[in-house]
């Protein structure tokens, strides 16, 4: 048996054929598996079958169709022209280019004809560094594949594989390079092949620490369940079936419910579309590509079961749960934001100046019952003073009236000796009165002592009641402090609270104050919906989270986002809000105690950008070439 890899060069071989005798299609591999099926002249090219009229040349019209003889392979049975045979001219089979630039173009896919250039989308990323996933999170990376431009892209690549034998089929190919999103060109033949082929170009990108999109092509054997899921290629000794590397296709645990049903790919000959990668594990290394969704990465070479057999669940399209999802990844990657436990969030979100607040009030209701025994105590001081005033302008009455009736009376006494117009019976009268006026003033003296020792004893308790009162009034004050801060404190985390899990914290490791951060979403319309991220500020202590008294102390960040931009180019549609949010946080750092130079570059490049890498930020220029670096590191 001649090996898949011994094929000549010159021969174009096929997946597929047409039966002239059931005058339908038939598979390599649907002959290999019965025998009696594998006769001579029954089958023709499919290519030459299907050509129109009008492009067969004239010197072609008396040619008949093109018999083909199948090849058996255990793994990659195919069909080929037979002895003496010859393709019409434009057969797609006697050379694939026509039809690769054909369907391209019918797929939307750039092309130059002359050079031989296939241009996608740039939301199509072929190429990505090592330890970057795509799209940046596993959400992320399972809707990569199905964005249009990836999904027109995968299309046009099964349809060829659908119909060419692999290693030919990469043999005439060879001339045709696809254009990546920074413009540099991979080789089309490298993007696809079995199993050998994949593992040679990933240790050959390994080399330049990029993993590059690709199709591989094998059969599964083993599938074995361990909370993720591991699809093995099966692998032979002969190294012309191209499968001696062992091979395995990955299912995060994450995506067991959500990939479909695994099992029909068990005994199956598949092509799987993502990024090859190998892993270090602790009993050595494995090649393996990751798998998110049967529905848009795996193509069947024979009979592909309905999209209701998969039976996937599709998780695609929640715009606002991906678009949390990648922001977490990107704040994660970028400057090290640390997603916050439920525990942690209880504690950040929970009011703690209320609870002190409680213990002021309940302290203050009882101060309260006291403050009428002090309000009682200052009337009462009050009216003492108020009747000791009256009883001294009373004495005040009484000794002018003593002395109209002293001098009354010595003008009497004076004509009582010369006897001229005396009268005893008036100096009786008037000597009757002074007596009663001195018993009054005596009386009153005496009322009016009593009264004045009572003010003077009066005013220790006075002083203790004034220092008391003052003491209340600032407890009152402090009340209120704590009222309005509460309510700012309660209004603050409140934000955060509505960004339910999804809070961080940005470890900037500030001696004073911590940086939080909270991602939420909400719907506009059909097609519209806001991303939202609270930057606040908090300071720790007595064991408790406390917002600043800043006025900067928060700033939400919204950024609108649509959702046709999103499914056709998330990363451009949600880039705004990072750009926000980068700012922001600059802007707190700032607040913070860091010098504001230190983030502007020196050569006139504008604001730098603020990175993270193991525990260290560090502000850098935008422009690759300049340099200009200031690590973050604060003061005392």
């Amino acid at each position: 048996m001649k090996g898949i890899n011994e094929v000549k060069t010159s021969d174009l071989s096929m997946n597929w054929a047409f039966d002239i005798k059931t005058n339908r299609k038939i598979s390599a591999r649907e002959i290999h598996n019965n025998k009696l099926l594998k006769v001579s002249n029954r089958y023709v090219c499919i290519g030459c079958k299907e050509l129109s009229k009008h492009l067969i040349l004239d010197n072609e019209k008396d040619k008949r169709q093109t018999v083909l003889e199948h090849v058996s392979h255990d793994e990659h049975p195919f069909f080929r022209k037979g002895k003496l045979q010859q393709h019409y001219k434009r057969c797609r089979f006697r050379s694939p280019d026509s039809n690769v630039i054909s369907l391209a173009s019918m797929n939307g896919i750039n092309v130059d004809e002359r050079m031989k250039v296939l241009r996608i989308l740039t939301s199509a990323k072929l190429v990505r560094k090592i330890g970057n996933l795509s799209g940046n999170s596993r959400q992320a990376y399972s809707k990569f594949f199905t964005y249009p431009a990836h999904q027109k892209f995968y299309y046009f690549l099964s349809t060829l594989l659908k119909e060419y034998e692999i290693s030919t089929f990469k043999k005439n190919i060879s001339a045709f390079t696809v254009e990546t999103e920074t413009e540099d060109r991979v080789k089309f033949a490298d993007m696809f092949g079995l199993q050998d082929d994949i593992v040679k170009q990933v240790d050959k990108n390994l080399k330049k620490s990029t993993i590059s999109l690709a199709i591989i092509i094998g059969t599964v054997g083993k599938i074995t369940n361990k909370g993720h899921l591991l699809i093995d290629f099966t692998t032979s000794r002969d190294i012309n079936n191209g499968n001696t590397k062992p091979f395995r296709l990955f299912v995060h645990q994450d995506y067991v419910s959500k990939v479909g049903n695994i099992y029909l790919l068990e005994n199956q000959k598949i092509a799987c579309y993502g990024f090859p990668d190998k892993k270090s594990l602790s009993y050595g290394s494995v090649y393996q590509m990751e798998l998110f969704s049967i529905e848009h990465q795996i193509f069947f070479f024979e009979t592909p079961p309905s999209l209701d057999c998969i039976e996937a669940i599709n998780n695609h399209n929640d715009p606002l749960g991906y678009t949390l999802q990648e922001s977490e990844s990107f704040i994660t990657r970028l400057w090290g934001a640390e997603r916050l436990n439920d525990q942690e969030i209880k504690e950040i979100i929970s009011s703690y100046s209320q609870i002190g607040l409680n213990d002021y009030k309940t302290e203050l209701d009882r101060d309260r019952v006291k403050e009428e025994k002090y309000r009682d105590f200052i009337k009462d001081r009050e009216n003492l003073i108020l009747e000791t005033e009256s009883l001294k302008q009373q004495n005040k009455q009484l000794q002018l009236e003593m002395q109209n009736v002293a001098k009354n009376h010595k003008a009497l006494s004076a004509r009582f000796f010369s006897k001229l117009g005396f009268n005893l019976k008036s100096l009786r009268a008037i000597e009757i009165d002074m007596q009663q006026i001195q018993m009054r003033v005596y009386e009153l003296e005496k009322l009016l002592n009593k009264k004045e020792k009572e003010i003077e004893q009066n005013n220790g308790i006075k002083r203790q009641w004034e220092e008391w009162y003052q003491a209340f009034q600032e407890r009152s004050q402090k009340v209120t402090r704590l009222q309005q801060y509460a309510e700012k404190e309660i209004g603050y985390k409140q934000m955060l609270a509505d960004c339910q899990s999804t809070i961080f914290r940005i470890p900037l490791k500030n001696p004073r104050w911590n940086l939080f951060l909270g991602l939420r979403t909400n719907v506009i319309n059909e097609n519209l919906f806001a991303v939202k991220g609270v930057i606040q500020l908090y300071k720790y202590q007595n064991q408790a989270w406390f917002p600043s008294n800043h006025k900067s102390q928060d700033q939400i960040i919204e950024y609108q986002v649509s959702i046709s931009q999103l499914n056709l180019s998330p990363r451009n549609a949600i880039k705004g809000f990072y750009s926000k949010l980068g700012k922001a946080i600059i802007e707190r750092i700032v607040l913070m105690g860091w010098p504001k130079a230190n983030c502007q570059c020196v050569k006139g490049h504008g604001l730098m950008k603020l990175q993270f890498k193991s525990g260290q930020y560090w502000f850098e220029c935008w422009d690759k070439n300049c340099g200009e670096k200031y690590t973050l590191i604060w003061g005392n």
